[in-house]
């Protein structure tokens, strides 16, 4: 297996981060197919110990709120909202 130097690893991570905002739920997309989509931008980012937003800004906002708050809340919660900001309106936007 080739590994990536610093440079291809800084690119792979932007695409990933670049896939994660724009994957968006086609009309013959069940949810699991899209949430497979999602993951796979997520983890390639993760792959090369990259970060999808830049918790710190968000985690200091959010502490404000609710002082339990972690980097890894706040990162789930931008994830969450990705998720559902792109899935198809269509079908979902009722609920």
């Amino acid at each position: 297996m080739v590994t990536p130097n610093a440079t291809e690893g800084h690119f792979f991570s932007i695409q990933g981060s670049k896939n994660i905002y724009l994957t968006q739920q086609g009309s013959n997309e069940g949810v699991d197919e899209y949430f497979a989509s999602f993951e796979t931008a997520r983890e390639l980012v993760q792959l090369f110990d990259a970060n999808v937003i830049d918790t710190d800004e968000l985690l200091k906002t959010e502490k404000v709120v609710n002082q339990n708050a972690t980097k890894d809340t706040v990162t789930q919660k931008c994830l969450a909202m990705c998720l559902i900001m792109n899935a198809n309106r269509n079908k979902y936007e009722s609920l």
